[in-house]
């Protein structure tokens, strides 16, 4: 578990860095962050009550919509045989 949570927070710190420096920078806003999934070269990133991002290099970060898409995340699972897309 540990070496999970620290390969999530490697991917998310090397991200943040890229998107950093991209211009124009587009940040995450201010949220409560209850589940971190990365899958390729984006991050995604579940608030408790503000829903999901994805953080991609030179996009930055950007809200994914749909409607069957609870603002509630508390936890992302992923499936290597199926990779998500936003």
């Amino acid at each position: 578990m540990r070496r999970v949570v620290a390969a999530l927070v490697a991917a998310w710190l090397s991200l943040v860095t890229v998107v950093a420096s991209a211009q124009p920078p587009r940040a995450l806003p201010s949220i409560n962050v209850a589940a971190l999934a990365v899958a390729g070269e984006r991050l995604y990133v579940g608030g408790f009550d503000q829903g999901l991002f994805v953080v991609e290099d030179g996009r930055g970060a950007r809200p994914v919509r749909a409607a069957a898409l609870s603002a509630h995340i508390n936890a992302l699972a992923w499936s290597l045989d199926t990779p998500l897309s936003a």
